[in-house]
């Protein structure tokens, strides 16, 4: 893992986030909506605390941002929590990008976000997606781990 004062000049894609976020709407291909609702079942079978509902909005996205892939966005009125992706995504490097998300949807929900640095939540939901893609490989029977 990069040392934290990295991932911090790493994280500063605020304006790449509100970027995705403002950017067309674009439907998903069958296959990257099948992605989504795979790895959210994933993420919930991990025991994560997730909301009943996660709204997921497809965006048009542009390689041309250094960064963002995804974003979520929480209201606090409501705790409802909306996962962005960018649909022009290929399904191969979609589930890494969910994962995240849905990282972020847990940390909000569960309220474990509040007193975390963003480079603190980043982290934490980057070692998510790690959890999360590995033990999809084990499942997939990809590799097994050492006992």
């Amino acid at each position: 893992m990069m040392p934290l004062s990295e991932y911090e000049r790493l994280m500063q894609h605020g304006s790449t986030a509100d970027k995705l976020i403002a950017a067309p709407v674009i439907e998903p291909l069958p296959k990257q909506a099948e992605i989504v609702r795979d790895c959210i079942e994933t993420a919930r079978s991990m025991g994560i605390p997730l909301p009943k509902t996660i709204s997921i909005a497809w965006r048009y996205g542009s390689r041309s941002w250094e960064f963002c892939r995804g974003a979520t966005r929480f209201e606090y009125a409501t705790k409802r929590t909306t996962v962005f992706l960018d649909g022009t995504l290929d399904p191969n490097e979609l589930p890494r990008v969910v994962y995240h998300e849905v990282g972020h949807t847990s940390l909000f929900h569960s309220g474990a976000y509040l007193g975390m640095t963003i480079a603190e939540q980043e982290m934490s939901c980057d070692r998510f997606a790690i959890r999360a893609l590995q033990a999809e490989a084990e499942r997939a029977g990809f590799f097994s781990r050492a006992s």
